[in-house]
Protein backbone atom coordinates (compact mmCIF):
# COMPACT_ATOMS: atom_id res chain seq x y z
CA UNK A 1 0.00 0.00 0.00
CA UNK A 2 2.15 2.77 0.92
CA UNK A 3 5.66 2.41 0.31
CA UNK A 4 4.70 2.47 -3.54
CA UNK A 5 2.22 5.45 -2.91
CA UNK A 6 3.99 7.96 -0.58
CA UNK A 7 7.70 6.83 -2.15
CA UNK A 8 8.57 9.98 -2.23
CA UNK A 9 9.20 10.41 1.72
CA UNK A 10 10.44 6.67 1.78
CA UNK A 11 12.92 7.41 4.27
CA UNK A 12 10.25 9.09 6.25
CA UNK A 13 8.23 6.17 6.41
CA UNK A 14 10.48 3.88 7.36
CA UNK A 15 11.37 6.83 9.81
CA UNK A 16 7.81 6.58 11.05
CA UNK A 17 7.50 2.48 11.24
CA UNK A 18 10.64 1.75 12.37
CA UNK A 19 11.65 4.04 15.29
CA UNK A 20 8.19 5.51 16.20
CA UNK A 21 6.94 2.05 15.72
CA UNK A 22 3.54 3.51 14.11
CA UNK A 23 1.18 1.88 11.86
CA UNK A 24 1.32 1.64 8.08
CA UNK A 25 -2.17 3.58 8.11
CA UNK A 26 -0.58 6.13 10.77
CA UNK A 27 3.06 6.63 8.94
CA UNK A 28 0.72 7.27 5.63
CA UNK A 29 -1.36 9.79 7.39
CA UNK A 30 1.71 11.64 8.58
CA UNK A 31 3.30 11.41 4.66
CA UNK A 32 0.45 12.40 3.43
CA UNK A 33 -0.01 15.61 6.16
CA UNK A 34 3.33 16.49 5.22
CA UNK A 35 3.48 16.22 1.60
CA UNK A 36 0.41 18.78 1.91
CA UNK A 37 2.34 21.14 4.25
CA UNK A 38 5.41 20.94 1.80
CA UNK A 39 3.22 21.68 -1.36
CA UNK A 40 1.20 24.40 0.26
CA UNK A 41 4.49 25.83 1.80
CA UNK A 42 6.77 26.11 -1.18
CA UNK A 43 9.81 28.43 0.65
CA UNK A 44 9.60 26.81 3.80
CA UNK A 45 10.48 29.58 6.89
CA UNK A 46 9.31 29.57 10.29
CA UNK A 47 6.99 32.53 9.47
CA UNK A 48 5.29 30.92 6.35
CA UNK A 49 4.89 27.42 8.30
CA UNK A 50 3.09 29.75 11.21
CA UNK A 51 1.07 31.60 8.23
CA UNK A 52 0.42 28.30 6.58
CA UNK A 53 -1.46 26.51 9.78
CA UNK A 54 -3.14 29.58 10.88
CA UNK A 55 -5.10 29.42 7.77
CA UNK A 56 -6.54 25.84 8.41
CA UNK A 57 -8.60 25.01 11.17
CA UNK A 58 -7.97 24.66 14.80
CA UNK A 59 -8.89 20.42 14.80
CA UNK A 60 -6.67 20.25 11.25
CA UNK A 61 -3.80 22.77 12.53
CA UNK A 62 -2.73 20.42 15.62
CA UNK A 63 -2.92 17.54 13.62
CA UNK A 64 -0.72 19.22 10.86
CA UNK A 65 2.11 20.60 13.49
CA UNK A 66 2.47 17.21 15.41
CA UNK A 67 2.57 15.41 11.52
CA UNK A 68 5.33 18.40 11.02
CA UNK A 69 7.42 17.96 14.34
CA UNK A 70 7.79 14.71 13.40
CA UNK A 71 9.27 15.64 10.03
CA UNK A 72 11.42 17.93 12.02
CA UNK A 73 12.87 15.15 13.89
CA UNK A 74 13.25 13.08 10.72
CA UNK A 75 15.10 15.41 9.44
CA UNK A 76 17.36 16.14 12.55
CA UNK A 77 18.15 12.61 12.93
CA UNK A 78 19.67 13.01 9.40
CA UNK A 79 21.74 16.35 10.82
CA UNK A 80 19.54 18.47 8.41
CA UNK A 81 17.76 21.41 9.98
CA UNK A 82 14.13 22.12 9.14
CA UNK A 83 12.01 25.15 9.97
CA UNK A 84 9.33 25.00 13.22
CA UNK A 85 6.28 27.19 12.53
CA UNK A 86 6.59 30.30 14.77
CA UNK A 87 4.98 30.93 17.88
CA UNK A 88 2.37 33.14 16.50
CA UNK A 89 0.00 33.90 19.88
CA UNK A 90 0.76 34.12 23.55
CA UNK A 91 -1.52 31.19 25.00
CA UNK A 92 -3.98 32.66 27.36
CA UNK A 93 -4.00 30.60 30.45
CA UNK A 94 -6.41 27.55 30.32
CA UNK A 95 -8.56 25.79 32.63
CA UNK A 96 -8.11 21.87 32.14
CA UNK A 97 -10.77 20.17 33.64
CA UNK A 98 -10.18 15.96 32.92
CA UNK A 99 -12.17 13.40 34.43
CA UNK A 100 -11.64 11.58 37.76
CA UNK A 101 -11.96 8.18 35.93
CA UNK A 102 -9.90 8.86 32.83
CA UNK A 103 -7.03 10.27 35.77
CA UNK A 104 -7.35 6.93 37.73
CA UNK A 105 -6.42 5.23 34.27
CA UNK A 106 -3.65 7.05 34.05
CA UNK A 107 -2.52 6.20 37.52
CA UNK A 108 -3.28 2.39 36.71
CA UNK A 109 -0.88 2.39 33.75
CA UNK A 110 1.25 4.26 35.74
CA UNK A 111 1.48 1.78 37.98
CA UNK A 112 1.25 -1.00 35.51
CA UNK A 113 3.22 -0.49 32.86
CA UNK A 114 7.07 1.01 31.88
CA UNK A 115 5.91 3.78 30.83
CA UNK A 116 5.91 7.33 32.97
CA UNK A 117 4.06 11.21 32.84
CA UNK A 118 6.29 11.81 30.25
CA UNK A 119 5.64 8.96 28.03
CA UNK A 120 2.20 9.51 27.92
CA UNK A 121 2.24 12.96 27.02
CA UNK A 122 4.48 12.44 23.87
CA UNK A 123 2.06 9.75 22.91
CA UNK A 124 -0.38 9.69 20.02
CA UNK A 125 -3.34 7.40 19.07
CA UNK A 126 -0.52 5.78 16.24
CA UNK A 127 1.78 4.22 18.97
CA UNK A 128 -1.18 2.02 20.26
CA UNK A 129 -1.22 -1.00 18.44
CA UNK A 130 -4.03 -3.85 19.50
CA UNK A 131 -2.07 -7.77 18.57
CA UNK A 132 -4.66 -10.51 18.40
CA UNK A 133 -7.21 -11.06 21.37
CA UNK A 134 -4.77 -10.02 24.12
CA UNK A 135 -5.97 -8.22 26.78
CA UNK A 136 -3.69 -5.53 25.84
CA UNK A 137 -2.59 -2.79 23.72
CA UNK A 138 1.41 -2.80 22.93
CA UNK A 139 2.15 0.72 23.20
CA UNK A 140 5.07 2.20 21.57
CA UNK A 141 7.89 3.67 23.94
CA UNK A 142 8.89 7.60 23.11
CA UNK A 143 12.82 7.42 22.32
CA UNK A 144 13.11 3.55 22.01
CA UNK A 145 13.39 1.74 19.34
CA UNK A 146 11.58 -1.35 18.74
CA UNK A 147 10.55 -1.23 22.77
CA UNK A 148 6.63 -1.44 23.40
CA UNK A 149 4.95 -1.94 26.37
CA UNK A 150 1.92 -3.90 27.18
CA UNK A 151 -1.28 -1.69 28.79
CA UNK A 152 -4.20 -2.84 30.02
CA UNK A 153 -7.11 -2.12 27.70
CA UNK A 154 -9.72 -1.48 29.82
CA UNK A 155 -7.26 1.59 31.10
CA UNK A 156 -6.53 2.42 27.45
CA UNK A 157 -9.98 2.48 26.55
CA UNK A 158 -11.08 4.81 29.39
CA UNK A 159 -8.83 7.55 28.43
CA UNK A 160 -10.18 6.99 24.44
CA UNK A 161 -13.90 7.32 25.62
CA UNK A 162 -13.11 10.89 26.78
CA UNK A 163 -10.35 11.71 24.46
CA UNK A 164 -11.60 10.45 21.18
CA UNK A 165 -15.42 10.24 21.93
CA UNK A 166 -15.83 10.16 17.76
CA UNK A 167 -13.16 8.03 16.73
CA UNK A 168 -9.20 8.83 17.22
CA UNK A 169 -6.79 10.16 14.81
CA UNK A 170 -3.52 8.19 14.44
CA UNK A 171 -1.81 11.64 14.67
CA UNK A 172 -3.36 12.80 18.25
CA UNK A 173 -2.61 12.58 21.45
CA UNK A 174 -3.70 9.96 23.87
CA UNK A 175 -4.04 13.04 26.16
CA UNK A 176 -5.48 15.67 25.08
CA UNK A 177 -6.41 19.35 26.46
CA UNK A 178 -9.66 18.82 25.22
CA UNK A 179 -11.87 16.00 23.62
CA UNK A 180 -11.17 16.11 20.16
CA UNK A 181 -8.36 18.27 20.95
CA UNK A 182 -5.12 17.63 18.48
CA UNK A 183 -2.72 19.31 21.52
CA UNK A 184 -0.95 17.23 23.84
CA UNK A 185 -1.81 18.40 27.66
CA UNK A 186 1.42 19.38 29.20
CA UNK A 187 3.63 17.37 31.19
CA UNK A 188 3.50 20.05 34.30
CA UNK A 189 -0.09 20.14 34.25
CA UNK A 190 -0.62 16.12 34.04
CA UNK A 191 1.66 16.24 37.00
CA UNK A 192 -0.50 18.76 38.94
CA UNK A 193 -3.83 17.05 38.21
CA UNK A 194 -2.55 13.69 38.89
CA UNK A 195 -1.46 15.13 42.32
CA UNK A 196 -4.70 16.72 43.08
CA UNK A 197 -6.30 13.54 42.31
CA UNK A 198 -3.96 11.28 44.55
CA UNK A 199 -4.43 14.22 47.59
CA UNK A 200 -8.46 13.64 46.77
CA UNK A 201 -8.24 9.76 47.28
CA UNK A 202 -5.21 10.32 50.09
CA UNK A 203 -3.74 7.74 48.57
Amino acid sequence: MGRQRYSDLAGFWDWLTNVRHMTDRSAASYCSGVRSTLKNVPFITSETLAAHFMSVSDSTRYTKRAQWRAFVEFAGDRGIEVALPAQTAIRSKRVYEVPDEVLDAVWAILKDSSLNRNDLVNLCWGDVREVGQDVTYHVAIPNEAHTFAPVLKIHMNKIREWAAPDGEHPADPILPIMPRSGQAIPYNVLKRLLATRKRSLSW
